[in-house]
Order: structure tokens, then C-alpha cells, then sequence
């Protein structure tokens, strides 16, 4: 409580600004300072978070932080330095090839000229993504010793930017899977037909090569396939270019 006839301390003057005890003003009842309460302690809490803010950002203490515009501003000019490095550094394009319709032709599916037999091929759980059509395929009998053949199969396949698959009937091979990781030219992949569904309609009983065209017609097969034909550009690649455009 405040005695009203109380007067400042040392004679001096009352209204002179100067702040003494007969200045506070205690209430009767001290929940009447809870709003001021609360408005300090909500005052200590943003203070601890600009000295937090602070700390983060390396800056020193009584730094004044700019202005809302300032902040937009300085923004805004980041974007835009942002925005500039992405023109100004090159662009590399994929051009994605489209499928071509695949053809009706009048020839049975698994002659020349008809389309590729409907047949269902795994591949390994660490094959990439194959694109069939179109394709070489290198149909291979068990334990065919052919790494040269495929090497040169390869060879051909990637002239034209086109997969070699390697197919062998039946389950997982071992030594298949170790021939097609030595093959480090082009895209080649190993495949598995567990029906013998290619092997049966193809005779394959050596290597023979099987062009899939890009509408899924078989233009061309080559039967018992060495390195010395596989390398053949009349044999393999002739045929390559035309059924390729």
C-alpha cells in the first residue's frame, strides 16, 4: 500500500522523474499482477530465442536485425542467383525412344517376318531395365563356351544402341551369369526362358542370333553363330541397319 502523503526522499521535488520506492504501487491482492507476469515471462522467452537465433547464425550480441523488407529482399536476390546457375550450366538431354507400334503381320509369331513368340523371360535380381524392341538376342545352349561369340554379338548390338540379352533355357545359370558380366561392351544382359520357348521355335542347339526388330518382327536369324559371323558386318550388321530404320 501506498500512503498518498508520502513524498520523495531527501526534500527533493515529486514529479522529477526519479524512480524511489514509494513508487511501486503493491496491490492488495498480488493476483492482480498475474497479466504483468505473464507479460515479463513472455518477454525472457523471446529473448532467449533471438539470443538462440543469434548463436546459430554467428551473430554477435546487440547485432539489430534488418528490416522484414530487407530480409524479402535479400530472398528474393538469392533465388534469382540460384535461378541463373541453372541456365547457365549445361543441359544434358535423353531423348526417350518412343516404341514403335507393334506390326500384325500376316507370317506366324516365330517365323521370319512373323512376330517373336509370346514367351515369358526372368531376369536376375541385379538385371538393369531392358528395352526388348528392339534387340539382339543371343540364344545360348548350356555350358556353351562362347565368349568370343558374345563378345562379338556385343559388338554388333551396341553399333546400333541396342541391348544384347543372352538366353538360356531353363533356370539360373552360373557360368551364363559370368559370361554376360565379362561382356564390357554395349548394354548385355543375361535372361532365362524356363520353358525353352526360343530355343524350341529358333533351333537353337549352338549360339543363334535373333534380331527383334523395333515393331517385334524377327527379320533375321542366325544359326550356329561363331565370332568370325557374330564380327561379320554383311552377316549381322546388314541386317541390323535394315531392320533399324
Amino acid at each position: 500500500m501506498r500512503d498518498d502523503d508520502d513524498g520523495p526522499p531527501d526534500g527533493r521535488p515529486a514529479g522529477d522523474g526519479a524512480v524511489w520506492a514509494g513508487d511501486v504501487v503493491v496491490p492488495d491482492d498480488l493476483r492482480e499482477l498475474g497479466h504483468d507476469v505473464e507479460a515479463y515471462r513472455r518477454e525472457l522467452r523471446a529473448a532467449r530465442r533471438r539470443d538462440r537465433l543469434r548463436h546459430w547464425v554467428g551473430a554477435r550480441p546487440g547485432t539489430r536485425w534488418p528490416a522484414a523488407g530487407s530480409l524479402i529482399a535479400m530472398l528474393l536476390l538469392g533465388v534469382g542467383l540460384v535461378a541463373g546457375l541453372l541456365f547457365a550450366l549445361p543441359v544434358h538431354q535423353v531423348a526417350l525412344r518412343r516404341p514403335a507400334p507393334l506390326a500384325d503381320p500376316a507370317i506366324p509369331a516365330g517365323q521370319l517376318g512373323g512376330l517373336l513368340p509370346e514367351v515369358t523371360l526372368r531376369l536376375p535380381e541385379a538385371a538393369r531395365a531392358l528395352t526388348l524392341r528392339p534387340a539382339l538376342f543371343a540364344l545360348v545352349p548350356a555350358r556353351c563356351g562362347c565368349a568370343a561369340i558374345l563378345d562379338s554379338l556385343a559388338g554388333q548390338a551396341a553399333q546400333y544402341d541396342i541391348p544384347l540379352v543372352v538366353v538360356a533355357a531353363g533356370g539360373f545359370d552360373p557360368e551364363l551369369a559370368g559370361l554376360v558380366q565379362g561382356i564390357h561392351v554395349g548394354n548385355a544382359e543375361a535372361a532365362y526362358d524356363p520353358s525353352g520357348v526360343l530355343a524350341a521355335t529358333y533351333r537353337a542347339d549352338q549360339v543363334t542370333a535373333v534380331i527383334l526388330a523395333p515393331d517385334g518382327t524377327v527379320p533375321y536369324v542366325l544359326r550356329d553363330a561363331t565370332s568370325d559371323t557374330a564380327a561379320d558386318t554383311a552377316t549381322i550388321g546388314g541386317h541390323l541397319d535394315a531392320s533399324m530404320h
